[in-house]
């Protein structure tokens, strides 16, 4: 059977369903296309040779096929399509079936070879090394005028000396430190660091002012000095310059 007169049967059975033709025109129109006036002619015509080959087809269980299969059965029994057009979809779409398993299973390997085979590396945030001593006692200090050290710090990369002035009393209305101002490592004077910034407080000539009543924080930063320093001296230039003798840090 050919093609066109699958489709021409599909037409007519539409057209059944939808009432425009009845029962008995449907079966005289069905038996012109399933039964045309045979030609005579000595070659064995397209559907007698596709019938051959179907019917040496060995049996045997069929692959898994798409479900068109089951619309193809429907069909059969519904519109009495010959048994050899069912066939040849059958035959069809079991080797689309094969295909489509074998383009699955071909793309799995380049799904697994997009996943990353390179391991993160995290890296660990460096180690602070910093010594940190807090109210550390200190041995004299002749012109602290309400000024004591709270913390200090040795870091790799600099020193630091928090303070804090009292001014509670409120005799005070600002602060601010000499540029000329040092450290001196293990009562050494020898080794003397400059102040190089500071924090929470102006360098002379510039002034800070601080609240009255009020203690104010400020720090001073100097160049970084051994780890192993035991006491220091923080100096301020000046008769009236603070000065904080044997900074114990221990």
């Amino acid at each position: 059977m050919t093609n066109e007169q699958i489709n021409r049967l599909i037409d007519l059975q539409k057209l059944y369903e939808e009432g425009i033709l009845n029962e008995d025109d449907l079966a005289k129109e069905k038996a012109k296309i399933l039964n045309p006036e045979p030609q005579v002619t000595e070659n064995p015509t397209p559907a007698e040779e596709i019938t051959v080959v179907a019917e040496q087809t060995p049996a045997g269980p069929q692959p898994n096929v798409s479900p068109n299969v089951e619309k193809m059965k429907e069909l059969f029994e519904k519109y009495k399509i010959p048994i050899i057009a069912v066939a040849g979809v059958l035959v069809l779409s079991a080797i689309i079936g094969v295909v489509y398993s074998l383009n699955s299973k071909t793309e799995e390997p380049a799904q697994v070879a997009k996943q990353p085979t390179q391991q993160q590396v995290v890296q660990q945030p460096a180690q602070n090394t910093a010594k940190v001593y807090n109210y550390p006692t200190v041995k004299n200090a002749p012109n602290k005028m309400r000024v004591s050290i709270v913390r200090v710090v040795l870091a790799d990369d600099y020193t630091a000396i928090e303070c804090a002035v009292d001014n509670t009393h409120g005799a005070y209305s600002y602060i601010a430190i000499d540029s000329e101002t040092w450290i001196t490592p293990n009562e050494s004077h020898i080794v003397e660091e400059q102040l190089t910034r500071t924090d929470g407080i102006a360098i002379s000539p510039g002034k800070t002012a601080i609240p009255k009543g009020k203690v104010t924080p400020f720090t001073l930063y100097f160049p970084p000095i051994d780890k192993g320093t035991d006491v220091l001296d923080l100096e301020e230039s000046g008769k009236m310059g603070w000065k904080f003798y044997g900074i114990k840090l221990n």
